[in-house]
C-alpha cells in the first residue's frame, strides 16, 4: 500500500478538556474503498498521557521533622531553620554558643529534581501559570482532575486524513473525517506520580499542594516567590518513609574507577605548626586550620558550617599519621582522603573511589549566610547498614562513597583541613553530639564546650575495603608511548607556592609533577639554541671568507646563466670576460651601432659609435632597439 499521513484538526467544543494527552496516529490500518485506501482504526482515536509528573508524592506529615544534622540536632535552637524555605534568623546553630544569632537561608528554586510543597499539606494557589514558550521555565501543579480509566471516550474531534490511491501515480487526496471519537490512554501509576491519581497541569488557582518544574533556570523567572516558611522543598524521588535521599551517581555497589591518580587539591594546606597550637574545644570548634575529632565507636554525623566569604572547600583525612600527638600536624594517607568542594559540589572519596556531585551551595547563595554541610559514617541501603561515608546538604540529599566497607576503627579518627583559619562560621563551626573530644589548630582563643553523652548504633556491616596506597606515593612504572602531556594549570596555584610544604599527594602527583616532562622543553630549547649557533658560526665563516665565497658564487652564476652579476656591465652577457662568450649582442642606436661579435672586439658604424663600456648608458638614452641572440 502507498504511504499516507494525517493531520489533526481543532478539538471541538463538545469534547471535554483533558490535559497533556498525545494523539497516536501511528501504525494505522487501512482498507480499500473503491480505488482508495481508507484508514480503519481512527475511530476511536487512541491517545496517551505524557508522564510529566513522574516522581514520588511527598508525605508532608514526615517532612516537618528533623533530618540528619539539620534541626534539633544542632541543639534545639535551630528548629525549622532548614526544614522550610526562605531566610531566617536563629538563636544559634550550636547551642553551646548562647545568644549567637545567625542568619540562615534555604533557597527553594523550582527544578526538575526537586518539588516544592505547602508545609501544611493543604491545597494552595501557587499563582496562574499558562504555557509560555517565551519564558525560560514552565511550572506545573497537581490539578483537581483525576485520571480517567483506560479507553474511556473523552469526546470527539474532526481530523483531516489523506486517502491514498491504489494507483501509485495518483497523489493522495485530503478529506475530512468528522466526529471521530478519542479514547484515553492508561492513567499514570499513582505510586510513581508526584500528584498520585491527579493530573498535572498549569496552575489556574487553588490546586494541589505540589509545585514542580521539568526545566532548569526557573529562579530568574520566579525569583523568591516561594522563599518563606510556608513552603518545603524536597527531592522529587524522596520515597515514602525516607527522611533523606541518596542521589549517588553510580548504581552498582563495588564498581570501581579505572583512574590510578588522585586529582590534587588546590587550596593551601598546613603541614607544620607555624607557631600555632592545638586547643581543646570539643563541641565549640569554630576556628582553626586543622580540627581533629575523635568520634564514638558507632555511626556518627557531623555538621560543618562554612563561611563562604572566606573559603569554599575543605579536606577530611581518615586516621591520619600523628593523630594522637598535639605537637605535630597530622599527615594524611593518600588513600584515606575525602575532598569536598562546596562551590562546585564535587566530592572525591577515599581510596581512589568515584567522585560524586551534589549541590551544597546554591548558585544564588549570598555570602552573608553560612553553608552547612553534613558529614557522617554509616548509611542504610535497602534497610541494611553500609560502612560508607556520606556528605549531605540542607535539601534532604546525600551522596555516599562506594566500597567494600570502610574500617570502623579507622573512621573514628578524623582530621579536617581548611584553607584558612577562619574558614568555619564563627559561633557555629564543627558540631556533633557523637564525639569524645576535639581539638583545633588555631591562634584564636577557643572555649571548651560540654560534650554530649550520646551515641548511635554501632556499624555491623561488612568492612572489607583495602587501602591500596601507602603514605608515600610510589613511582608509576608505565612507559610513555605518546607525546607527554603539557603541564596542567592548577587553580589557586599561588597558595601552593606560599605553602612551605604541600601535601604529599600534591607534591608527588603526576598531575602536578611528571617525571621526564623536562624533555619536552629540552627538545624545544635545544632546537632554538642549535639554530642560532648554526647561523652565527656559518655567518662568521662567510664573513671572514667573503671574497672567496663571492668569487665562487660570481663564477658559478656566469657558468650557469651566462650573466655578469657584478653590475659592471649591467648584466650584459659576455662583456668583461675576455674571449669567452655565450652569444651575440647587437645594439642599434640612432646615430650608429655597436656590435659585440664572436671575437669580443668593438667596431664602429658608418655614422659613429660608442664603446662597450658605455652600452648601458647608450641603451637608456637612445630610442633604438636591442636584440640578444642566445
Amino acid at each position: 500500500m502507498g504511504a499516507w499521513s494525517s493531520s489533526i484538526g481543532q478539538l471541538e467544543s463538545r469534547m471535554p478538556p483533558y490535559l497533556l494527552s498525545l494523539l497516536l496516529l501511528l501504525s494505522i490500518v487501512c482498507h480499500v474503498t473503491g480505488n482508495q485506501l481508507q484508514p480503519t482504526n481512527l475511530d476511536p482515536l487512541p491517545s496517551l498521557y505524557v508522564p510529566v509528573g513522574v516522581g514520588f508524592s511527598p508525605d508532608v506529615t514526615q517532612l516537618n521533622d528533623d533530618f540528619g544534622m539539620f534541626g534539633n540536632n544542632f541543639g534545639g535552637t535551630a528548629k525549622d531553620a532548614f526544614t522550610t524555605c526562605g531566610k531566617k534568623t536563629v538563636k544559634s546553630l550550636n547551642e553551646r554558643f548562647t545568644d549567637a544569632a545567625i542568619e540562615v537561608e534555604v533557597i527553594c528554586e523550582p527544578s526538575p529534581h526537586r518539588v516544592i510543597i505547602r508545609a501544611d499539606g493543604k491545597s494552595h494557589d501557587f499563582g496562574h501559570f499558562d504555557r509560555k514558550l517565551t519564558e525560560e521555565c514552565e511550572l506545573f501543579t497537581c490539578s483537581d482532575d483525576s485520571y480517567e480509566a483506560g479507553d474511556t471516550i473523552l469526546g470527539t474531534m474532526d481530523i483531516n486524513v489523506y486517502y491514498a490511491s491504489q494507483n501509485t501515480q495518483t497523489p493522495p487526496e485530503l478529506k475530512q473525517m468528522s466526529d471521530v471519537k478519542v479514547k484515553s490512554g492508561q492513567p499514570e501509576n499513582p505510586a510513581t506520580n508526584v500528584c498520585k491519581d491527579k493530573k498535572a497541569g498549569y496552575s489556574k488557582g487553588s490546586t494541589g499542594a505540589v509545585l514542580f518544574a521539568n526545566e532548569a533556570q526557573c529562579y530568574s523567572t520566579h525569583t523568591k516567590k516561594y522563599e518563606n516558611k510556608d513552603y518545603i522543598q524536597v527531592p522529587r524521588w524522596l520515597q515514602p518513609g525516607e527522611s533523606v535521599r541518596n542521589i549517588r551517581p553510580f548504581f552498582f555497589n563495588g564498581e570501581r574507577t579505572s583512574a590510578y591518580d588522585r586529582t590534587p587539591y588546590s587550596f593551601r594546606t598546613e603541614t607544620n605548626m607555624n607557631g600555632l597550637k592545638f586547643q581543646q574545644c570539643d563541641t565549640t570548634c569554630d576556628s582553626g586550620k586543622v580540627v581533629k575529632m575523635k568520634a564514638r565507636n558507632s555511626k556518627y554525623k557531623i555538621s560543618i558550617a562554612i563561611d563562604t566569604a572566606v573559603c569554599t572547600s575543605f579536606r577530611i583525612c581518615i586516621s591520619p599519621e600523628g593523630f594522637a600527638s598535639d605537637e605535630v600536624v597530622p599527615k594524611c594517607d593518600p588513600g584515606k582522603i575525602i575532598d569536598v568542594n562546596v562551590k562546585s559540589g564535587i566530592v572525591v572519596w577515599p581510596n581512589k573511589g568515584r567522585s560524586s556531585l551534589i549541590e551544597l551551595m546554591s548558585p544564588y547563595h549570598q555570602a552573608s549566610t553560612p553553608v552547612v554541610v553534613e558529614f557522617g559514617y554509616g548509611i542504610v541501603v535497602n534497610t541494611k547498614d553500609q560502612a560508607e561515608y556520606y556528605i549531605g546538604n540542607d535539601h534532604r540529599e546525600i551522596v555516599s562513597s562506594n566500597s567494600a566497607g570502610f574500617n570502623a576503627a579507622d573512621s573514628l579518627q578524623l582530621a579536617f583541613f581548611f584553607p584558612a583559619e577562619n574558614c568555619l562560621k564563627a559561633t557555629a563551626g564543627i558540631f556533633s553530639k557523637y564525639v569524645e573530644n576535639a581539638v583545633a589548630l588555631s591562634s584564636k582563643p577557643l572555649t571548651k564546650g560540654d560534650l554530649y553523652d550520646q551515641a548511635l548504633t554501632p556499624i555491623e556491616a561488612t568492612q572489607a575495603e583495602i587501602v591500596t596506597t601507602t603514605t608515600t606515593v610510589g613511582p608509576i612504572d608505565l612507559p610513555h608511548t605518546t607525546t607527554l602531556p603539557a603541564p596542567r594549570a592548577i587553580p589557586d596555584a599561588a597558595h601552593l607556592v606560599e605553602a612551605e610544604s604541600a601535601f604529599e599527594t600534591n607534591e608527588k602527583s603526576s598531575a602536578t609533577y611528571l617525571e621526564g616532562k623536562w624533555w619536552t622543553w629540552g627538545i624545544y630549547i635545544g632546537f632554538v639554541i642549535g639554530t642560532l649557533l648554526t647561523l652565527g658560526i656559518g655567518g662568521g665563516l662567510f664573513y671572514v671568507l667573503r671574497r672567496t665565497v663571492f668569487g665562487i658564487w660570481y663564477r658559478g652564476m656566469y657558468k650557469r646563466y651566462g650573466c655578469d652579476v657584478s653590475g659592471t656591465t649591467g648584466g650584459i652577457t659576455g662583456v668583461g670576460f675576455g674571449n669567452t662568450v655565450t652569444g651575440d649582442v647587437t645594439v642599434q642606436g640612432t646615430t650608429g651601432g655597436t656590435t659585440a661579435g664572436a671575437t669580443g672586439t668593438t667596431t664602429s658604424g658608418t655614422t659613429g659609435g660608442t664603446t662597450a663600456t658605455e652600452t648601458s648608458t647608450l641603451l637608456d638614452k637612445t630610442s633604438g632597439s636591442k636584440s640578444i641572440a642566445m
